[in-house]
């Protein structure tokens, strides 16, 4: 049985979601209304396309942090590791004398019952003593300083003037160090360091506190320079 408009009676065209007659809207939700499959179907494909649009422009982002001009992780930066000067302890051979001098004095004076002036005079040693030790480190302190990059070597020599010699890290063959009794007891001591470096072949850092971690930490230096120089010639 074929449809009828409600408006006008005339007979409906099948598929027609509208009358022929009168233009009225044909009263047929099945006709109106798409199936709900298709809908669906219409959805899934939106819900894909925004994924595809969303990758894409991911993807797009992501080459875009690529292109030449933005910084990325540089390896060849050179980064300080330690630096130092003359360390008070390196002169503990000289601070414990003193030190007992300058305790033993008063018992010595009055055991042997010095004189007003022997008294004057034994007390202008010990200043002379004590401040000669201060000087000379002051001077020790002052004259080197010492620099460890993860590439290089530095040490500043001077006061007035200013003297700088650089060892490649890479170039250096053997760092040691030595200690004697009183240095071990304060952890301060010497290290040796022997090099390919034509102008300092040895070299040595006199006065280095906690001389243990120092030279350590060199020779970590020297093996990690080795092998990234050796990593960067193989890609090359």
């Amino acid at each position: 049985m074929s449809e009828r408009c409600g408006q006008c009676d005339a007979e409906l065209v099948p598929e027609a979601m509208f009358c022929h007659e009168c233009g009225a809207a044909r009263i047929d939700s099945r006709a109106i209304q798409p199936p709900r499959r298709t809908r669906a179907a219409h959805g899934r494909d939106d819900d894909l396309g925004d994924r595809i649009v969303g990758s894409a422009s991911r993807r797009r982002r992501r080459r875009r942090s690529w292109q030449p001009g933005i910084p990325v992780e540089d390896d060849d930066t050179e980064l300080e590791m330690w630096s130092d000067t003359f360390s008070a302890k390196g002169l503990i051979n000289f601070w414990l004398p003193a030190i007992l001098l300058t305790i033993a004095a008063p018992f010595v004076i009055s055991a042997m019952q010095f004189t007003q002036d022997g008294v004057r005079a034994a007390y202008a040693a010990l200043g002379l003593l004590w401040g000669g030790l201060v000087v000379w480190l002051v001077f020790l302190k002052l004259n080197d300083y010492y620099i460890l990059t993860s590439q290089r070597f530095v040490h500043k020599e001077g006061i007035l003037t200013r003297h700088t010699r650089r060892i490649e890290v890479i170039d250096i063959d053997d760092i040691s160090y030595r200690q004697g009794i009183l240095e071990r007891l304060v952890g301060v001591g010497t290290i040796e360091i022997i090099s390919s470096d034509k102008t300092d072949p040895v070299f040595e850092l006199n006065g280095i506190d906690r001389v243990h971690d120092v030279a350590e930490l060199m020779d970590e230096a020297r093996r990690k320079e080795r092998i990234r120089r050796g990593l960067h010639i193989e890609s090359v």
